[in-house]
């Protein structure tokens, strides 16, 4: 399957995929038969998706309008083709977001990783931040402890 635009990030629930592209969308495909998935529906959202991570019923979007606006987007999946908005929390931009139980792990472009309490998605309350030496391009979380990657400096 040929998408128009680039695509930015991408999470699997069941037979549907979700692919994020640069046109602020998420393109919602049917993978039941993989040999010819089918797009059955577009999210419009309110800035680029360049992650995501599905959790139970939930799509935690990290968005960016631009360098510093954007945030994180929760969508109720529980009718995976009709995803409905359920809240955001726009405090710090996000680029890079890793869920896990009731924490959200998100990275801006300020040099921050922000967790937040999604334990109710109504309301994604801000935990702390704590600054990086560098700009993180992608990370990892393993047990209690997160791994980082760095433009040019490595891990």
């Amino acid at each position: 399957m040929t998408l128009t635009e680039d695509v930015l990030s991408m999470a699997a629930f069941g037979s549907k995929v979700y692919v994020g592209s640069d046109d602020n969308r998420v393109n919602i495909i049917d993978v039941s038969d993989p040999a010819n998935p089918v797009v059955l529906n577009y999210l419009y959202t309110q800035g680029s998706p360049s992650d995501m991570a599905i959790e139970d019923n939930y799509m935690y979007l990290a968005q960016y309008t631009n360098l510093y606006n954007g945030g994180l987007y929760i969508y109720d999946i529980s009718d995976p083709v009709n995803p409905q908005f359920v809240s955001s929390n726009t405090t710090y931009t996000t680029h890079d977001i890793i869920v896990s139980g009731d924490i959200a792990y998100t990275l801006n472009n300020s040099c921050q990783l922000i967790n937040y309490d999604v334990s109710d998605p109504t309301d994604p309350t801000f935990i702390s931040q704590c600054l990086t030496s560098q700009f993180i391009t992608d990370f990892e979380l393993e047990g209690d402890m997160i791994f980082g990657a760095y433009d040019d400096f490595g891990l």
